[in-house]
């Protein structure tokens, strides 16, 4: 009888976190409004083709170190160039979004910064700013949970490059051509997950506040 009460007691315990867990994941691949959803990819492709167009001219005008892997770094750039571009005409031509798609879209912006960092000094690169675009569009997108979320791969990714720097295959730590700095490897993850806290924290609360509003 005691073991019984117990699982039931269990059973009650356990189910909040299984019912908050699909709820977290819902939240990823849900829209509230399709056309809300769908003005905010349209802003999302508009910076990503702003922001890739600039890295390539601030390349052209000014390569990156090391110098001899200058180009594979401004090849990849007109590639993520072409790739933000096509995105943003798509979202022109079409009216709605899936979520799935918005996800993946997302999922290959997590990945952008740490493929350009192997070419241009790995975590010291200059396109860690990218990082922080990303970041941005996790609160704009979604809400607190998922930003901190998007920090956490993020970080993860920045974790690898220092890895690789210090213990990879000499091609690779030629690739990145600089040291490992463990000073400068901290604070900017810790950035990172500042910025994913504030990021985050404001996105929840722009959108409770829309949802009053709306309501």
């Amino acid at each position: 009888m005691l073991r019984g009460k117990t699982k039931v007691l269990e059973q009650d315990f356990l189910m909040p976190t299984r019912v908050e867990r699909t709820q977290y994941l819902d939240r990823f691949f849900s829209t509230l409004v399709p056309t809300e959803a769908q003005r905010v990819e349209r802003v999302l492709a508009g910076a990503r083709t702003f922001l890739a167009i600039s890295a390539l001219v601030a390349t052209y005008v000014d390569p990156t170190e090391p110098s001899h892997y200058a180009s594979m770094a401004y090849g990849f750039l007109a590639v993520y160039v072409v790739h933000s571009s096509l995105i943003w005409i798509l979202l022109q031509i079409r009216r709605e979004s899936t979520p799935a798609f918005r996800f993946g879209i997302h999922a290959v912006d997590v990945f952008w910064p740490a493929l350009l960092a192997f070419f241009t000094t790995g975590p010291n690169s200059p396109f860690f700013v990218f990082n922080v675009f990303v970041l941005l569009a996790a609160a704009y997108r979604w809400g607190f949970r998922e930003t901190l979320a998007t920090a956490g791969a993020v970080i993860v990714l920045f974790f690898t490059q220092a890895v690789l720097m210090t213990a990879g295959p000499g091609i690779l730590r030629a690739m990145m051509g600089v040291e490992f700095e463990l000073n400068r490897f901290v604070m900017r993850a810790l950035y990172l997950l500042i910025m994913g806290y504030l990021l985050g924290y404001l996105g929840e609360e722009e959108k409770l506040l829309r949802a009053e509003t709306s309501g």
